[in-house]
């Protein structure tokens, strides 16, 4: 088990008046990038949010880095979610009275940790966000908003890094490049990428496939 960044052990979800979700274990090791796959309706959010500590499972257990996840008091649920998980979803909800350097330097003081201005600087160096930084998000085009979140995702290097359909809105083209950069950036970071999607498209782009029955 140790040997996994991400390990779970028959973990299941009741609706209150609605259908049971049981989940096939997931034992992933580090660094394996790993894609979920599953059409509207087959639970992949409901496993995200089991994964990330966000619902109590019904049954079963979820471990990150060895931590069982579910035996953390709240708050330090909480912590442990800040310095070893990073998210990518759908909307990036950046704070928009922050600017695009201090929505990235957030993170790091909510994970406890100081904040560092070179590792902030360089991280958006990479995403070509350097010139931006001092900007608000309504300065910025949906792209770089995207980009913002993605460098707000990494900055603390998580141990897990969980992005929620990044590519639905995106062609072709624009889909591939940013499954490569976020993969590329993940691989610089040392974190292992999770992405949960219906988009059939990235099943060639992931050696680790889970794929999710409908309910």
């Amino acid at each position: 088990m140790n040997d996994f960044v991400l390990h779970t052990e028959s973990l299941s979800y009741q609706y209150p008046k609605g259908s049971k979700l049981i989940f096939e274990n997931l034992n992933i090791p580090t660094q394996q990038h790993t894609l979920i796959l599953g059409e509207s309706g087959s639970g992949k959010s409901t496993l995200l949010n089991l994964i990330a500590g966000f619902s109590a499972p019904t049954t079963g257990k979820v471990y990150i880095q060895g931590q069982d996840i579910y035996q953390l008091q709240e708050t330090n649920l909480d912590k442990f979610r800040a310095k070893n998980l990073g998210f990518i979803f759908q909307e990036a909800h950046l704070l928009k009275n922050l600017t695009v350097a201090e929505n990235i330097k957030l993170a790091q003081s909510l994970a406890g940790f100081p904040v560092n201005e070179s590792e902030v600087a360089a991280l958006l160096e990479k995403l070509q966000l350097a010139a931006l930084s001092n900007r608000k998000p309504n300065e910025l085009s949906r792209g770089q908003v995207q980009r913002v979140a993605i460098a707000r995702a990494l900055i603390n290097r998580p141990a897990l890094l969980i992005a929620d359909e990044p590519t639905a809105s995106l062609d072709d083209k624009n889909t591939f490049l940013v499954i490569e950069l976020i993969k590329a950036l993940a691989d610089e970071q040392g974190s292992t990428l999770i992405i949960s999607t219906h988009d059939k498209r990235l099943k060639d782009e992931f050696n680790n496939n889970y794929q999710l029955s409908a309910l």
